[in-house]
């Protein structure tokens, strides 16, 4: 039998270092999204869990992400009744390299803490296949791991730790036939080859190029969106993509599901996600388009994974539209992103003009007031949610919502800001979430935006 030994190196962090990344606060926040949409309601339990949530996210933009996840991760394990869960999520395992190509140098097991815990000794590392194969158990007091068939299966692999029972999933490990920095270095080949004049097969072109660049043997953990890509899929996508395109197809046109990828505007790529329930794509009528504005700190991710722990693309599914995540920030610098976005979406889905929305958050809700203002004519409604901007009489529709534990967009001055514009004849509305915060506020009020967005055009 032969026998891969991995070497276990076992490295204790100073949580003050900034090895700490978006990626692993990412993790953290995805947890606690799933722990928080499962949890029971009652209102005192809403209102301590917004509060400290808030705190943390003061704790984030004051740069303390080590306190941040920390404190994060002792709130996911109240919420779920399992105080030692968050001893269990101060560590992070990694396997170096991230991406193995079997046969190769074995991999090296690393386990780092990310913020002062009670218990020192660190837990069980198991590693599980995707496809449900018997897990592989790493450790042992003798400083090794080893796994009995190095002929691993390909594919995407879950970092589990263990101890008494809980298990947190801290990560993820791929095991590939062939260097992901090889296999994009050949398709930048193929793809240097490609030319388009018109722009739905130009615009998928620039996607597939931007989606080929995640692939690498060593995904950024400053990304979050090459940290949570699956890159063993992502390989045979983009395979499937530049085969499409050398026969002259648009491999994105009518693509159900969800999908990350550019649109050109000014020469330059802008992120954005997107989410195409099977109807929409389809065509089997025009869709309404639903346009999401993360908040500062975020990125075209945030709506898809956190908010709720992705709320928007289960009520893109229930009411049939097409939904678009961007980065924020580009809509901010410049308002004609908004324009190429809904043309972009056009290129690939029937959407209805006249059922085009756009919703924000906190700095997103700056961005969507001001578009509600300089885009009235394209847009059939408007939410702001825990933020909001300049109010006009000739302003598309907008509902804004506070709410009422903020400490970063105040109630009062919101409320005070969209009584004196309806007075002034402005089209705004606006109501208060009793018990919540500045953040949490979105996921839970997002099934109530929508309803209230469908109904205008």
């Amino acid at each position: 039998m032969t026998i891969l030994w991995l070497t276990l190196s076992l490295l204790v962090l100073d949580p003050t270092e900034p090895l700490i990344t978006r990626a692993d606060l990412a993790r953290a926040l995805v947890r606690f999204e799933g722990a928080w949409r499962a949890a029971g309601r009652a209102p005192e339990e809403v209102e301590r869990v917004n509060r400290a949530f808030d705190a943390v996210t003061l704790s984030f933009f004051g740069g303390r992400l080590g306190e941040a996840i920390g404190d994060l991760e002792r709130l996911t394990a109240s919420i779920r009744g399992e105080p030692d869960r968050a001893e269990l999520a101060a560590w992070r395992a990694r396997l170096e390299p991230p991406v193995w190509v079997s046969g190769s140098k074995a991999p090296t097991l690393k386990l780092e803490r990310l913020y002062e815990s009670a218990v020192a000794s660190p837990p069980d590392v198991v590693v599980r296949h995707e496809s449900g194969a018997p897990e592989i158990r790493l450790g042992g007091e003798d400083g090794h791991s080893w796994i009995d068939d190095p002929k691993l299966p390909h594919g995407r692999y879950e970092l589990h730790l263990k101890r008494d029972g809980l298990s947190v999933v801290v990560g993820h490990w791929f095991v590939v036939a062939e260097s992901l920095d090889a296999v994009r270095r050949r398709n930048e080949k193929k793809l240097a080859q490609l030319t388009f004049r018109d722009p739905p097969r130009q615009q998928a072109l620039a996607s597939t190029r931007a989606r080929n660049e995640l692939l690498s043997d060593r995904p950024s953990s400053s990304s979050t969106t090459q940290a949570r890509m699956d890159l063993f899929s992502l390989q045979l996508q983009v395979a499937e993509e530049i085969e499409a395109l050398a026969k002259g197809e648009n491999p994105f046109r009518g693509r159900a599901g969800d999908t990350w990828r550019v649109f050109v505007h000014d020469g330059r790529e802008h992120p954005l996600r997107i989410h195409a329930p099977s109807a929409v794509a389809e065509r089997s009528a025009a869709a309404p388009l639903v346009i999401v504005c993360h908040g500062a700190g975020g990125d075209e991710n945030m709506f898809f994974d956190a908010y709720g722990e992705g709320e928007i693309r289960r009520l893109a599914e229930e009411h049939g539209f097409l939904v678009a995540s961007p980065s924020t920030l580009s809509l901010a610098r410049d308002p004609e992103v908004f324009d190429a976005i809904v043309r972009g979406s056009s290129l690939d889905y029937w959407i209805d003009p006249k059922r085009v929305y756009v919703i924000g958050h906190s700095m997103g809700a700056g961005v969507v007031a001001e578009l509600a203002v300089r885009r009235s004519d394209r847009i059939a409604a408007a939410v702001c949610i825990a933020g909001g901007g300049r109010f006009s009489a000739g302003q598309a529709p907008t509902l804004v919502i506070a709410a009422e534990l903020d400490p970063l967009a105040a109630p009062a001055r919101l409320e005070a800001a969209t009584r004196t514009a309806a007075e002034a004849g402005a089209p705004v509305e606006y109501r208060l979430a009793k018990g919540y915060g500045h953040t949490l506020v979105v996921g839970d009020s997002l099934a109530e935006v929508v309803d209230w967005l469908l109904r205008e055009r």
